[in-house]
């Protein structure tokens, strides 16, 4: 198999030389975050221990960089497109940070879904941009409701995260990074909690999902 093709579980162990390359990562992009665009994190890290969903909003592709630099405490499984999870320049990276391939084009992504709930069932986290695409400045996408669907299934809180500065930082289509200020903030775990024993429709949990993140 090619190497643009290869993918690795998620849940693969993480030995002593995959922790060392994930902090070593950790401390190259934060110090560069911090330094060129002046990176500062609101609010309070989520919990050092169980699972949940952290969700944000995209601009740029610097987000999945400053949101887990951000989350410093837990590492995050990304949901990502498998156009960049399997691109040559990026596939080694992916594999070793363990993140989740999503098919563009697919109507359910079975596979996708199946490993994020098996990252939440061991305890660990998910990272998901509900848009799934960038989108520039104050506008907003129609949110997918995966991540609705996989809190609900997992019966896991989702943590709203909220990204400013980085679609100044490095715009969609652009080439090269620009001068801008950097911010991210984390807020309270939205809880679903079902109301006379009816659970809230997939359409009512993204609303609020994405409500939650637009009001940090």
């Amino acid at each position: 198999m090619s190497n643009e093709k290869k993918m690795t579980h998620p849940l693969k162990p993480k030995g002593f030389g995959n922790r060392l390359f994930y902090r070593f990562s950790i401390l190259v992009t934060g110090s560069f975050l911090r330094l060129f665009y002046r990176f500062k994190v609101e609010g309070s890290l989520p919990p050092d221990k169980g699972s949940y969903i952290v969700a944000a909003n995209h601009e740029s592709l610097i987000d999945p960089v400053a949101l887990q630099v951000a989350v410093t405490n837990r590492r995050l499984h990304y949901m990502m497109t498998s156009v960049f999870y399997f691109t040559a320049a990026l596939n080694h990276f992916s594999r070793a940070m363990r993140c989740i391939p999503v098919i563009d084009g697919s109507s359910t992504n079975r596979d996708a879904l199946r490993l994020a709930l098996d990252v939440l069932k061991a305890e660990e986290v998910v990272g998901i941009f509900p848009e799934g695409q960038r989108v520039n400045g104050e506008e907003q996408a129609n949110p997918f409701r995966g991540v609705a669907f996989i809190a609900r299934r997992a019966g896991v809180p989702v943590i709203p995260a909220r990204i400013r500065g980085t679609g100044q930082a490095l715009p969609k289509g652009a080439k090269w990074f620009r001068r801008s200020r950097v911010t991210v903030t984390i807020g309270d775990p939205v809880q679903f909690v079902s109301s006379n024993g009816k659970k809230a429709s997939l359409e009512d949990m993204t609303e609020s999902i994405m409500s939650s993140i637009w009001e940090l």
